[in-house]
């Protein structure tokens, strides 16, 4: 197939103002076109990248578990279990997805097998993450319960020594009371104290082996003393590098002190098992409609958050109005920018932009439907409601258009079960 270039007269000579006049609207105008397109990209953009995230969080969970499980029979079975996960996962949004395509165009038996590989996959998936979470939550329980034990048995040391340091008298140094027991040692006449039977124990040796028993008590209520301290101040220290969350489960206290504040009982630890669920199923069903996800934004535009619907209004008519404005300026549709990079325009394309003095808006969807059309790699796939509502128009006009440039050769135009699909010629 050859493809030739209409000669256009796109600017009038350099030397008139009224081509450097048109000139410059007609760049305004496809710059007022080219802003108000990427205003609907970027929605496009941020669901797919969620999707894509989504599925790969959730084929990173199902992959780790068969390696964990599969590894224990050797690596070649933690290996086969890793490809099975990871098929499992990826054919998993594409089975519901494409379950809910076959009930859509009344295929049952189709809807019923893909059914069941997706019940299939996302009880793996969710065996795979629930298993992995419960025990990450188990673990971190653990953890802070071992560290609030340890606290509560560093505080009860704590309060036990500084009760008993509080009960002893204050004593002499331990040096200064072995000195004087030393030196009461020396006393003549003095028997050995623990030999009270003898004749030799008299009057002298009663007083000063009174004195040096006193001695020996205080220099053990000293000694005595100084463990209470040391043992004081390692308390001290472990309490003051324990945790401040006392609770095992923090999340479950939460939810026990509200529900108790509206009337309903609850256990810590049985909510403790139950919030490991809630991750799983955020995660499983975010990645099991991902698919769904993209197919609802692909041909849905989405206005951007906290922006009126005028302003959405708005870039749809200034999309209409920046290619109105070149028909008017040049007497033709200009050719798109990325459609004149990528492949030529026959003359079948031309008089179909054109269609023989068609009215600049038909002249405007029909560019836009193929830029459109080329953004998605010149085929698609979709319901032409919700093409008419990207593009801006009704369906009736749409599709008007569609069959225009089918019949000019310019696109192929099929029914699919999912939709109508589209296709570039040449």
């Amino acid at each position: 197939m050859t493809y030739n270039v209409a000669p256009l007269q796109l600017i009038p000579p350099s030397d008139s103002p009224e081509g450097l006049e048109d000139g410059r609207s007609g760049a305004v105008s496809r710059s007022r076109f080219n802003v108000a397109s990427m205003m609907y990209r970027v929605p496009r953009v941020a669901t797919v990248a969620s999707a894509v995230t989504l599925v790969a969080a959730s084929a990173g969970f199902g992959a780790f578990y068969a390696w964990t499980t599969g590894n224990h029979h050797g690596p070649f079975i933690g290996a086969l279990s890793v490809c099975m996960a990871l098929g499992l996962e990826a054919a998993k949004p594409f089975a519901i997805e494409g379950a809910a395509a076959a009930l859509r165009s009344w295929s049952p038996v189709r809807a019923a097998a893909l059914a069941v590989l997706s019940i299939v996959a996302v009880t793996y998936s969710l065996t795979a993450e629930l298993s992995l979470m419960a025990a990450s939550r188990a673990d971190a329980s653990a953890t802070r319960s071992q560290a609030a034990d340890a606290a509560d048995a560093a505080k009860a040391r704590y309060d036990a020594a500084r009760h008993e340091l509080a009960t002893l008298p204050v004593t002499r140094p331990v040096a200064a009371l072995e000195a004087e027991i030393a030196r009461l040692k020396t006393t003549p006449r003095l028997a050995p104290c623990d030999d009270t039977g003898s004749k030799a124990f008299g009057k002298v040796s009663r007083r000063v082996c009174g004195e040096i028993a006193t001695l020996t008590a205080e220099a053990a209520t000293t000694a005595r003393r100084t463990e209470l301290q040391t043992a004081l101040a390692a308390a001290e220290s472990d309490l003051a590098s324990a945790p401040l969350a006392t609770d095992a489960d923090p999340a479950a206290a939460a939810l026990v002190t509200y529900l108790g504040a509206l009337g309903v009982r609850a256990d810590a630890a049985e909510l403790s098992r139950w919030l490991a669920l809630v991750p799983v199923l955020a995660l499983e069903v975010g990645s099991a409609f991902a698919v769904l996800l993209v197919g609802g934004t692909h041909s849905v535009s989405s206005r951007p958050k906290g922006v009126p619907d005028s302003v959405s209004e708005a870039a749809h008519k200034a999309s209409g109005e920046a290619i109105a404005s070149d028909v008017a300026a040049f007497g033709t549709v200009p050719p798109l920018p990325a459609l004149a990079a990528q492949r030529p325009v026959s003359e079948a394309s031309s008089a179909a932009l054109n269609d023989g003095g068609a009215t600049a808006s038909g002249g405007a969807l029909k560019a836009a439907l193929l830029e459109h059309l080329q953004e998605h790699g010149g085929e698609l796939r979709t319901g032409q409601r919700g093409l008419a509502k990207a593009l801006g128009t009704s369906t009736s006009e749409l599709n008007r258009t569609l069959h225009s440039l089918a019949a000019a050769g310019v696109i192929a135009l099929s029914t699919a079960p999912h939709g109508t699909e589209l296709r570039l010629i040449g």
